[in-house]
Order: C-alpha cells, then sequence, then structure tokens
C-alpha cells in the first residue's frame, strides 16, 4: 500500500507508456509533472486521496497519446475547464498519431495489447482489463467533487469510448455536444445535479450501449430511438420531472408551466435568464431607487448584501456561477423591487436540493452493515471510506432520495468474503431499489432468505459474488424486479424451487442473467417457464446452464426479446428457423452449442441483428447468404463451423461491421476485392480456409486493427500496392499471411515510423528479395517472423536496434546471412531484450551472447557453423536447439537454474561421455522433472548410459543414436518407455544387453 506523494522525479521517464497507482492511500495534488511524458498511455490514480484541481502550468498542457484517464474515487474538486481535455488528442479525429476506433466489448477476446492490466467501470461494473488493448479510450473522473457543467470540448473527443463522470457536483444541462462522441459505448452521468431534458442528440449514439442518467434532475420526455429505447428504468430512475417509457409514467401525469418546460419543481434551475426577467418586470421602480446608488458607501453596503445573499441562494439552489461573486447583472442593476421580486420567485420556486440529509435510522443500518462484513480494507474503495461523521448519501456506493431513503448501495468489487447472511441489516434497507454485490469473494454461502424484504427492488447483481448452493424461492417476491444478474456463481443451482418458481411473479424482468447457474431443463420445460410470465424480457443470458434444446414456439411470446445468449449448452436438437422471428434481435450467442443443423439464411435478414455468433459448433453446416442493404450486423462469428462454400459480394453491404471471424471453416474461393470497403472493420479473421486468389485492398479500412489470413491453402497473391497498403494501416497491430504460399516480395512502404504494428507474420510462404528497410522502423513491433521464405541479402545486427520493443524475431531458413561485425570475441553482443530468437540457417559462426537476457524462453540456432564450446547461460533456457553446427564440448558449469523443456544438441561434434546425465552432475535434480525432449544423435559420444537417465520424469522423447557408446542398456530404460516415453532411438551405438520381449 503505497502512501505519501508521488515523486516529481517521474517526469525524467521519457519513455513511461503505463503509469497505474490505483488503489493506495496516495496525498497528494494532481502530478503536473506527468503531462512531460509524451508517450503516456495509460494514467491511473483511482481510489486515493488526491486532492485540489486539475490545473497545470500552461507549458505542460500536452497529453498527445494519452487514452485511459481514471481520476475515480478521490477528493479533486473545481470545475472541469476546457483546457483538462483539449490536449487528449488521441481521442480526437485530428490526431497525428494513429487514429483510435470503435471498440466492442467481446474486441477484448482478440487484438494486440500492452502487457498490463487496468481497473475500469466499465458498463457499470468496475472490472479488471488484464491487456489494455491500444485502441481503448477511457476517461472516469467519478466520485470527486468536481462542480460546474460539462465542457463543450467534450464532443471534440469522437474517438471516446467510455465517460464517466458520475457523483460529482455537476450542474447544468446535458451538453448537446455529447451526441457528437459517436464511437461512445458507455455513458455515466449518475448521482449529479444536472437538470432539463435529454438532449435528442444522444439518441445518435448509435453505439451506446450502457447509459446512467439516474438520480439527477432531469425532466421533460426520454427520447426515444436507436439504443434509447432498449435501456432499462435503471438508466433514468431518480429524475423525478421525467416521463416516457422505459418509465412508467407518462407526460401528461407531468403538469407544464407557462414557460413550456416541466415544472420548476423537479428542474430546480435558477440561472441568469430567470433573474434578469424578474429585474426586468420591476425595472421602473428601479430607476427612481437608481439615485440611491449614487453614494459609494451605499454602494458598498448594497454590494456585500447582494453577494451574502447569492451566496445562500447558491449554496441552497445550485446557481451556476464562478467563485462566489454576484452576477454582473444583479451589481450593474441592483434594484430594490428587484430583490423583492426574487425573493419571492425562489420561495414559489419550492426549491429543494438533489439528496436530503441522510437520515439517523439509515445511517445506523449502513454502519451496522459495514461492521458485519468481512472485507479487505486495503482495497476496498467504498466501505472503507464510509465515515460515521459524514452524510451517508454522500458516501461511495450510496445513494438516498431527497427524504434521504437509500435507494442505491452498490458495493461491487469491494472483496467481501463474508457478512451476508440473514441477520444482515442490509435486509433492513427497505427502501433499497437497487443492489449490487457483483466481484465479491463470499465463500461459497447461500443467498439469504431475507432477500425478500426488499420489496422495492428493480435491479439486484449477484454476478462473481461466490454464492452457492440453491437459490431461494424468497427471490421470487421480488416482484419489482426489471434486472436480474445472478451469473457465475459456479455452483449456484436452480432445482426446487426451479426456474419456473423462480420467475413465475417476476412478470416486470427484463434483464436475466443466469450463466453458469445449474439448471438442467430441456428445451419444453425451459422455455414454458419463460414464456409464461417474463412478457417483458428484452435480454436473456443462460450461458453454461445445462439446459437443452429444443426450442419450444412459445417462446415467441417474448416480443421484445433482443439478446439471446445460450453458449456452452447442448442445443443438438434446436431449430435455428424460429429465431428468425424474433425481429426485435439485436445479439444472437450460441457458441459451442453442439448444433447439428443447416443455417438457415433468414437469420441474417432480421433488420436489427448487430452481434451473430455460432462459433465452435463444427457440425453446423451452410452457405452464407447474400447480405441485405443497410444491414445492422456488426459482429459475425462462425470460427469453426462446417460453413463452405464462397463469401459473396454482397458482404459489402455490411457497413457497419466491425468483427469478421470465419477461422477454420472451409470456405474457399476468392477474398471480395470490396472488403476492404468496410471502414469500420476493426477485426478481420479468415485464417484457416481455403481461399485463394488477391489480397484485397484495404485502404479505406483504416480502422482495422488485427487481420489474419494465414493458412489457407490459396495461393494468395499480392501485389507490391497491396502489400504495402496493409503495412501501412494506421491502426494495425496484428498481421499474419504464414504459411499461405503467398508470393513475391515484401517493398518499402510508408508511415513505418508511426506504425501501431505489433505483430507481423509472413513465415512459411514464397516470399523473395530482400527484407525491407521499413520493417526494422516499427518501434512498436514485438514479434517478427519471416522464417521459411526465400529472402535473401544480408543484415545487419545493429538494424535490430530500430525494434526497441521486440521480444520475438524468427529469421530461419532463408538465404540470409546476420552481419556482426567480426571480432576475436567467441560471441557477438545482441541489441535487444528477446525472449525467442530463432536464427536456424543464417551463416552464423558465433553464439550471440544473450547471457543477460533474464526472458530468454527459446533460442533456435540450428543449421549454422558455430564451433567450440556450448556457454553455460544456454541452460536456463527452455526451448533449446543447437543441432547441426559444430560444436564440440559443454562449458561448466551447466547452470541449469530454470527447467530446458526440450534440448536438442544433435549432428555436432560432442565428445566424452553423455553430458549432464549423471545423477552427481551439477544441477541434475534442478531439470529432472521437466524435461520433454532431449536428441544427442549424431556425435562422437562414448561411454555408458546412466541409470539416473530414468529419473527424467517427464521424458517423452530420447534420441542417443548414431554414437559411440558402448555399455549396456539399463533396464530401467524399457521400463520407462512402456510408461511414458514415445519415442526412443538408441540404434547404431555399441550397446549390449537383452531387450525384453515386450519391445521386440
Amino acid at each position: 500500500m503505497l502512501e505519501g506523494k508521488v515523486p516529481r522525479s517521474l517526469e525524467r521517464c521519457a519513455y513511461l507508456e503505463v503509469f497505474d497507482i490505483g488503489n493506495n492511500k496516495i496525498r497528494d495534488t494532481f502530478p503536473c509533472m506527468l503531462k512531460k511524458l509524451f508517450n503516456l498511455h495509460v494514467l491511473v490514480l483511482r481510489s486515493n486521496m488526491f486532492y485540489g484541481n486539475l490545473k497545470c502550468p500552461i507549458a505542460n498542457q500536452t497529453w498527445p497519446r494519452l487514452q485511459i484517464i481514471d481520476l475515480a474515487s478521490n477528493n479533486f474538486n473545481g470545475y472541469l475547464l476546457p483546457q483538462y481535455l483539449s490536449n487528449l488528442e488521441k481521442m480526437m479525429p485530428t490526431s497525428k498519431f494513429p487514429e483510435p476506433e470503435y471498440l466492442i466489448v467481446k474486441v477484448f477476446n482478440y487484438g494486440k495489447y500492452y502487457l498490463d492490466r487496468v481497473t475500469v467501470v466499465l458498463k457499470g461494473r468496475e472490472m479488471e482489463i488484464v491487456k489494455i488493448l491500444a485502441i481503448f479510450t477511457s476517461i472516469d473522473f467519478s466520485c470527486n467533487n468536481f462542480q460546474g457543467e460539462i465542457p463543450e470540448v467534450l464532443g471534440d473527443l469522437k474517438f471516446l469510448y467510455l465517460l464517466n463522470l458520475s457523483h460529482n457536483a455537476l450542474t447544468g444541462r446535458i451538453s448537446k455536444a455529447l451526441g457528437k462522441l459517436t464511437q461512445l459505448e458507455s455513458l455515466d452521468l449518475s448521482v449529479n445535479q444536472l437538470i432539463g431534458r435529454i438532449p435528442d442528440e444522444l439518441v445518435g449514439l448509435t453505439f451506446l450501449s450502457f447509459l446512467n442518467l439516474s438520480f439527477n434532475q432531469l425532466s421533460g420526455r426520454i427520447p426515444r430511438g436507436n439504443q434509447f429505447q432498449t435501456f432499462s428504468v435503471d438508466s433514468f430512475e431518480g429524475n423525478t420531472g421525467l416521463c416516457y417509457f422505459p418509465l412508467k409514467k407518462t407526460c401528461s401525469d407531468i403538469k407544464v408551466n407557462g414557460l413550456s418546460q416541466p415544472s420548476s419543481h423537479s428542474e430546480h434551475e435558477i440561472d441568469g435568464k430567470y433573474i434578469s426577467f424578474a429585474l426586468g418586470s420591476s425595472v421602473c421602480f428601479g430607476i427612481v431607487t437608481w439615485l440611491l446608488l449614487h453614494a459609494q458607501d451605499t454602494m458598498r453596503l448594497l454590494t456585500d448584501f447582494f453577494t451574502e445573499f447569492w451566496v445562500s441562494t447558491k449554496r441552497m439552489a445550485g446557481i451556476k456561477t464562478r467563485g462566489g461573486q454576484v452576477p454582473a447583472k444583479i451589481i450593474c442593476c441592483p434594484l430594490l423591487s428587484s430583490f423583492t421580486v426574487l425573493v419571492v420567485f425562489l420561495i414559489s420556486s419550492n426549491i429543494s436540493p438533489v439528496y436530503g440529509h441522510c437520515l439517523r435510522d439509515q445511517k445506523a443500518l449502513l454502519l451496522k452493515l459495514k461492521n458485519g462484513l468481512t472485507f479487505d480494507s486495503s482495497l476496498s474503495t467504498k466501505l472503507d471510506r464510509w465515515d460515521q461523521n459524514t452524510d451517508c448519501c454522500q458516501w461511495p456506493g450510496v445513494s438516498c432520495d431527497q427524504k434521504g431513503h437509500v435507494l442505491v448501495l452498490e458495493l461491487d468489487n469491494e472483496t467481501i468474503s463474508g457478512g451476508v447472511e440473514n441477520s444482515s441489516s442490509l435486509f433492513d434497507l427497505k427502501y433499497l431499489e437497487k443492489m449490487n454485490l457483483a466481484y465479491n469473494q463470499l465463500d461459497a454461502v447461500q443467498i439469504p432468505i431475507e432477500i425478500y424484504k426488499l420489496k422495492n427492488l428493480t435491479y439486484l447483481n449477484f454476478s462473481y459474488a461466490g454464492f452457492d448452493g440453491q437459490i431461494p424461492m424468497e427471490l421470487s417476491r421480488l416482484t419489482q424486479l426489471v434486472f436480474l444478474d445472478l451469473s457465475y456463481n459456479y455452483f449456484l443451482k436452480l432445482e426446487s424451487p426451479d426456474l419456473k418458481i423462480l420467475v413465475g411473479n417476476l412478470t416486470n424482468l427484463e434483464e436475466l442473467y443466469l450463466d453458469d447457474v445449474n439448471i438442467y431443463m430441456n428445451g419444453t420445460e425451459w422455455c414454458w417457464a419463460l414464456s409464461s410470465s417474463l412478457l417483458k424480457l428484452r435480454v436473456l443470458s443462460m450461458t453454461r446452464c445445462g439446459i437443452s434444446g429444443p426450442l419450444d414456439p412459445i417462446l415467441l411470446k417474448l416480443h421484445y426479446l433482443a439478446v439471446i445468449r445460450l453458449d456452452h449448452n447442448d442445443m443438438s436438437t434446436i431449430d435455428l428457423e424460429l429465431l428468425d422471428n424474433f425481429t426485435k434481435l439485436t445479439t444472437l450467442s450460441l457458441m459451442s452449442c453442439n448444433l447439428r443443423c443447416s443455417f438457415p439464411s433468414k437469420i441474417i435478414q432480421v433488420p436489427a441483428l448487430q452481434v451473430l455468433d455460432l462459433s465452435y459448433n463444427e457440425n453446423l453446416i451452410g452457405n452464407l447468404p447474400e447480405f441485405p442493404q443497410k444491414s445492422a450486423l456488426r459482429e459475425l462469428v462462425l470460427r469453426h463451423t462446417g460453413f463452405t462454400g464462397s463469401l459473396p459480394n454482397s458482404i459489402a453491404n455490411l457497413e457497419n461491421m466491425a468483427r469478421l471471424n470465419l477461422r477454420s471453416c472451409n470456405f474457399s474461393g476468392h477474398i471480395p476485392s470490396n472488403l476492404g470497403n468496410l471502414t469500420d472493420l476493426i477485426h478481420l479473421d479468415l485464417s484457416f480456409n481455403n481461399f485463394t486468389g488477391s489480397i484485397p485492398l484495404f485502404h479505406k479500412a483504416k480502422k482495422l486493427n488485427h487481420i489474419d489470413l494465414s493458412n489457407n491453402n490459396g495461393p494468395l497473391s499480392s501485389t507490391q500496392t497491396q502489400l504495402s497498403v496493409l503495412l501501412s494501416l494506421p491502426s494495425l497491430q496484428f498481421l499474419s499471411i504464414q504459411n499461405s504460399h503467398l508470393r513475391g516480395k515484401v517493398h518499402e512502404f510508408s508511415n513505418a515510423s508511426s506504425s501501431v504494428l505489433e505483430t507481423l507474420d509472413l513465415s512459411n510462404n514464397h516470399l523473395n528479395g530482400s527484407i525491407p528497410r521499413s520493417i526494422f522502423k516499427l518501434k512498436r513491433l514485438s514479434e517478427l517472423s519471416l522464417s521459411s521464405n526465400s529472402f535473401s541479402g544480408t543484415i545487419n545486427i545493429e538494424a535490430i536496434k530500430g525494434l526497441p520493443k521486440l521480444t520475438a524475431l524468427e529469421l530461419s531458413y532463408n538465404n540470409l546471412r546476420i552481419d556482426i561485425h567480426e571480432s576475436n570475441s567467441t560471441s557477438f553482443p545482441f541489441p535487444v531484450e528477446i525472449s525467442n530468437l530463432r536464427l536456424a540457417s543464417c551463416q552464423l559462426q558465433k553464439f550471440p551472447d544473450l547471457k543477460n537476457q533474464s526472458l530468454l524462453s527459446g533460442l533456435d540456432l540450428s543449421d549454422n557453423n558455430i564451433k567450440g564450446k556450448i556457454p553455460s547461460w544456454v541452460w536456463t533456457v527452455g526451448y533449446l536447439n543447437l543441432s547441426h553446427n559444430l560444436l564440440e564440448s559443454l562449458e561448466k558449469p551447466y547452470n541449469i537454474s530454470t527447467t530446458p523443456r526440450v534440448i536438442d544438441l544433435s549432428s555436432n561434434r560432442i565428445k566424452g561421455n553423455p553430458p549432464f546425465l549423471r545423477a552427481d552432475s551439477d544441477h541434475f535434480a534442478n531439470w529432472t522433472s521437466s524435461i520433454t525432449y532431449l536428441s544427442l544423435a549424431n556425435n562422437k559420444l562414448t561411454g555408458s548410459i546412466p541409470s539416473s537417465i530414468c529419473n527424467l520424469d517427464e521424458l517423452q522423447f530420447l534420441d542417443m543414436s548414431n554414437n559411440s557408446i558402448n555399455s549396456k542398456i539399463p533396464p530401467c530404460l524399457f521400463q520407462k518407455l512402456a510408461d511414458r516415453l514415445v519415442v526412443l532411438n538408441i540404434g547404431r551405438n555399441k550397446l549390449s544387453g537383452i531387450i525384453p520381449d515386450t519391445f521386440r
């Protein structure tokens, strides 16, 4: 647990890319010196004790590469000034750097990443991203004390994916500029003091899949259209002036005043316009009193009076001005009659604060709850900050209504391991409407039956909480539930009561998540259970539940069903044609369901369908149909299925397509050239098929970050332009065309120095010519594989210095020569830190000096002309191939400090007894349990095979053939062969002894 302040010396870490000090106890102001770090991509300060505003010197206002900034759960305050956000160039379309692009959640299953992890509040859940995708962009300022209006400059961050400004003191209206954030998928402005209508512009955010505007002072009609009609009551609750779907309140229920706006009772809106109106109504009387202001003392007294009155009014009503200054409209025309009018106006508006103060009994229940819970206070970001001396309605994770009743309790990811039981005061919070205990560590406890007391619950999330056992029948008494998530509590079950009893009374339910709950019902049973009561259901997620098919037509009663996820169930008897009757269907996922049928083309015609995942159903057969124009499809995942045929040219109609994965199918024919016209495409995987012909030009697909065309029977062909276009794509991070019979040369390409490419694999093809110099300018490249081609020429070892992030280099089996600047040394220095180096058949005569490479795990220097001794540092490598060289001996000590699994020293000139195999050999015991492959064949070994070789517990391949070993065969070796050995070759030696009958 870190304490103190952020050291100022960090400003000298010029290459720092990820700075994450979240969940500590650092007490400091905003670390402005970090703005000098030009390469910083990720800044996480969440859950500390930072304070003050974000103002920094103008000279430090640069952050062109920052893509994640998380300041959540601190004590920052002040206004969110435009200059705080205007320098986030990577989130803007004018960025000089590779353009970020729209990212769907499932993109975390693919792509290239920074090797780091951060915690973000994603779609309302605090989640740990184990690897950070390079195009993910996020701003999280939640749970602080920021005030003022939402800055208009946010509208310029058009590549922003996540925005969370919740739990602050923001005022004013929701900026229409947020409607410009066309890539936005998660927006949380909850628990602030925002007023006015929800801008219609937000309806245009077609990728928005999470919205939370709850507990503000918003009013008016909720917009409809696109994503908005999919959001539940939770997104808008706590705004008494809002009306229309999904709220039960119609707009006719709200009185409309003369300003054609919802009543000021719901908006609490007092700004310069209303004050000017009030003052103007008495302007005549003001002229009479104007002479009073000529006296300097009178002016000062009046000014002080109005200032004190203004500060009090602001404190009561949340008026928007800077500092404590009275607006110029009052000071410049301080009319006595206006004062009277203003007082009447404030009283008549019946102003009340956003939250009532916490009621004493509510605070007592919360403190009792905290004291009864078992959790790690060092990791807590909410419970540990519950202070009995502060208003409990302002505690992290707690929200109240205007009377001070606790309505919302969000204790997700709080490391809670105990204390959630029937006696808990949690179940005395009778006004509770939303409860979230997700991502905790409860030790296999049952869901308490006292849950039934929380009759007002509309939202209940127990996912990943650690509950166990039978789901209690009492849960079915929560009849107001709209959202229920019990997923991923791996030993939860629904037997008695079963699914039918659980949902029988939950007629308001719109979202149901029971992933990994043991249900074990056939299709007729679970379809009837859902269809009998859940007529409002929009989201159904029951992956890995033990349910089966067939689908009963009764399921069609669920007219609003938009999301169906039934992955990892046995749906072998399912009739897919039934599903195309769900006209509102946006997501269908039946991954690994043992489907045994033909694909019905009509599913593709469902107009709202955005995500279709049928992967890992090897017995699902069919062809891709013609795609309709203006299709909404964003993800099509058919990997590891039995699809055949060619890709239709109408694939160009998928204008919204972001992810296309057809890996390991049986597609053939040409790849449609117009595939390169899909401008929103991010991820393309056509590997392990039978595609042939020319690789499309992808120059319009500037958002592509992953292209895998590998292992096609081809041949695939590429002109100079096509391959250069691929390598020049500004967002490309992964490119593999290995083993696809690709022919021709790789030419120089543009934008190499600004490329974000991290993996390039062109191995096992028929490429020739020299390796372009551009490749050695790819500063982000970590994996380069060009093995098994016909590249020719010389590579200067110094050129590899241009790849500072390189971790894997494979140049084997070409016609290349590595230029190492000959010297008298027996080795040559390698310029970068490497983990996997394969330079077989590269005309090497010396070892590269890798003794200080602590991350080295694979080394292949076979088929070279290396002479002399094998250096002792090689025994730290897990995979070692030094075969087909001119090596004569091994340097001692063997230094086997880590455990090698593969050792191939065959076809050298090693003399004497078999090395490092005797029980008294240095470090022999360190690696006996790990080695699986050992080849010493084709050397000049003599002596005997030591019986200690039988102690190699994991050994599966042993080849000591073609030597001069002249002893008896150890009997244990045959027993070893019977137990585990797959290959044993000790032929062409001078061995003696008896071979057991079993092996004759």
